[in-house]
């Protein structure tokens, strides 16, 4: 296959994923990395075609545009994967940052060596990126940062991370033999079949990356309450099967949760002041909680909390639970309102130790919080 073919075939690939990138990005969120993607796809194959249509053999004054064009799509490439991976990136001020200093070293290099130094320099600056964009991924496989998509990274990494060596390689390989070397040699004829066989992989794996994350967060939507973000009960019962499956089983107490007078709340300030105390009252059971314990919402205003460690553990921390929410003021909006309190009443039951116990345990708490209640809320039982 001849290089004319390949950098075709490289052309429309790019411009048919850059494409697809973007019907998928207007069912995602803002800063999800793909429209970065979909935009540098486009300019890049675009890129390639003008290239292409101009003849690979003979420069003309758009070749310089083309070049900035391959540049600023590299660059988008790589904020699209800093922004999917939630690193902070300025997104188009650092792609233009970097193409205005890429024009300027471009009129340097043509000014001072001509043809030879336009070629070298758009290699140079092209593997430099490649190579970037290579170690953000493994960076991101070293760090642990997205479980979700260490997979792709493992692909990603060295796919990308050659390409941007080969890239390298060929702005050498210009400096040292001309530009005589960049078409209709073997290494010319290579260097565009990896960069084709790159894309192609590349592409289908940024689609994985992405149907992971989605598969991700429609896992999250059916596991957590969309108010507090704690665990649901689907998400409580899959908690419950994950920590009985481990070996050794650590006994388990649970400790349900109600805040008293809730329907006082709202009926004299509102649901919207209601669902402010929820999420409070969520974010201290969520902060007290140790790793191997686990808190949902399995109510309007019902948590139940799998406390591992023993029942004195799980009375200690019950306690500690009643005195901080009972400490909570949530402001009002209007001016001088005395800020709203609430109390908890906790009901406990005894440890168990196996998946089929759970539903007899919930049962003992929640007798126990009814306890709670008739006592006077506002305390364990």
């Amino acid at each position: 296959m001849d290089t004319t073919t390949l950098v075709l075939l490289l052309g429309i690939n790019m411009i048919c994923s850059g494409g697809l990138f973007y019907l998928i990005q207007r069912r995602m969120p803002a800063g999800s990395g793909l429209g970065m993607w979909s935009a540098a796809a486009v300019v890049f194959g675009g890129a390639y075609l003008v290239r292409l249509a101009e003849g690979l053999h003979a420069p003309t004054l758009l070749s310089p545009v083309c070049d900035l064009m391959m540049v600023a799509a590299a660059a988008m490439f790589l904020v699209g994967l800093r922004q999917f991976l939630g690193r902070p990136s300025r997104a188009w001020r650092s792609v233009a940052a970097g193409t205005a200093a890429y024009t300027a070293a471009l009129a340097v290099a043509l000014w001072s060596w001509g043809l030879q130094g336009r070629y070298a320099l758009l290699n140079f600056t092209l593997g430099a990126v490649w190579l970037a964009f290579g170690a953000t991924a493994l960076r991101s496989l070293l760090r642990g940062d997205d479980p979700v998509v260490r997979a792709p990274m493992r692909v990603a990494a060295p796919l990308i991370g050659t390409l941007g060596v080969l890239t390298l390689l060929r702005g050498a390989t210009i400096v040292q033999d001309g530009i005589g070397s960049m078409y209709g040699t073997t290494s010319g004829t290579v260097y565009y079949l990896y960069a084709t066989l790159a894309v192609v992989l590349q592409s289908l794996n940024l689609l994985w990356m992405v149907f992971l994350r989605l598969q991700a967060r429609l896992a999250d939507l059916a596991s957590r309450d969309a108010l507090t973000r704690l665990l649901n009960r689907n998400g409580l019962d899959d908690r419950l099967e994950q920590h009985f499956a481990r070996r050794p089983v650590q006994p388990v107490t649970l400790l349900q949760v109600d805040v008293d007078h809730f329907k006082r709340i709202n009926d004299e300030h509102g649901h919207g002041i209601g669902d402010r105390v929820l999420e409070a009252v969520a974010g201290t059971l969520a902060d007290h909680v140790r790793a191997g314990d686990f808190v949902a919402r399995v109510g309007g205003e019902e948590f139940v909390i799998g406390c591992v460690g023993g029942e004195a553990a799980a009375h200690a921390l019950a306690e500690r639970l009643r005195a901080d929410i009972g400490a909570l003021r949530i402001a009002l909006p209007q001016p001088g309102a005395q800020p709203v309190q609430c109390t908890v009443s906790v009901g406990l039951s005894r440890e168990f130790a196996s998946l089929d116990r759970w539903e007899a345990a919930w049962r003992e708490a929640d007798r126990a919080l009814y306890a709670a209640k008739q006592l006077g809320r506002n305390c364990v039982v």
